[in-house]
Formats: C-alpha cells, sequence, structure tokens
C-alpha cells in the first residue's frame, strides 16, 4: 500500500469522541481513548487517554481519566491517573 493509499490516522491524543457545543447528553461515557466535551454533559465519564471540558462546556458527574483539562464548568468528583489542569 502506498502512503496515498494509507488510510489517515489521528494522533495518539487526539480525541476519539466529541460531543459538540449545542449538544447535550445524560449518561455514563465510556472512551477508550481521548475525549472532549464541548456541550453540555451529566453523568459519568471513563477514559483511559485525556478528557477535555471545553470553554463552553457544562459538566456535572464523575470523570476518571489519565489526564483532565476542564477550562469550562464543571460540578463533581474528579481522578487522574497523571494530571489534573484547570484553565
Amino acid at each position: 500500500m502506498s502512503q496515498a493509499d494509507a488510510p489517515e490516522t489521528a494522533p495518539l491524543d487526539a480525541p476519539t469522541l466529541v460531543i459538540r457545543a449545542g449538544a447535550a447528553f445524560d449518561g455514563l461515557l465510556t472512551c477508550p481513548k481521548a475525549a472532549r466535551i464541548e456541550g453540555r454533559f451529566t453523568g459519568n465519564v471513563f477514559a483511559e487517554g485525556r478528557v477535555e471540558i471545553g470553554e463552553a462546556a457544562e459538566v456535572t458527574g464523575r470523570i476518571e481519566a489519565q489526564d483532565i483539562v476542564i477550562a469550562g464548568r464543571f460540578e463533581g468528583e474528579l481522578e487522574a491517573t497523571r494530571c489534573i489542569s484547570l484553565l
């Protein structure tokens, strides 16, 4: 397979799941890699990679991940195996 035919791959820390601004989700979110939330989310998030909460996001619940980056509004519990960043 030539490089032109090779499928595009996302960077390792690129989100595999995104909840866009204007979208809302309630429940349990399990992600094998990274996730980004830009909309409204209520519930629990479990990710093996990074979880990013965007500036306009509103999240209520529990997040467990390797790294957690919060730029928006968050209320709940956080558990990270490496790093929690509040922007």
